[in-house]
């Protein structure tokens, strides 16, 4: 019930842009409402700046996370993270509209 509820969620805050979502995170589509797919990377060649990553991620993190169910993000060996991947981490995290129940744990080995 509390994943109809997130999937009817995500398809009221992306509709259209949902492809795009399922770009990113692929595992998505099993809870997606929607029948058919549109191929987002047919119709723009897959390509996403990084402002559109982050606004989609931080998107998402607000849909799924609240006071009920806060998330927890796990991110390992970030030692091998380049500068695009940690600007998509510190948008999401430095989002100032308000993701409060997001809780982040990264690795690092030196």
């Amino acid at each position: 019930e509390d994943l109809l509820v997130i999937a009817n969620d995500l398809m009221e805050c992306f509709g259209m842009d949902f492809p795009m979502l399922a770009l990113l995170l692929p595992n998505i589509q099993a809870i997606s409402l929607q029948q058919s797919q549109v191929d987002y990377a047919r119709q723009s060649s897959g390509q996403m700046n990084l402002r559109s990553v982050c606004f989609i991620l931080q998107r998402f993190m607000k849909v799924v996370s609240s006071k009920s169910h806060p998330v927890m993000l796990f991110l390992d060996d970030l030692q091998w993270c380049d500068d695009s991947a940690l600007a998509v981490i510190e948008g999401i995290l430095c989002d100032g509209s308000g993701c409060s129940h997001l809780f982040f744990v990264g690795s690092y080995r030196s």
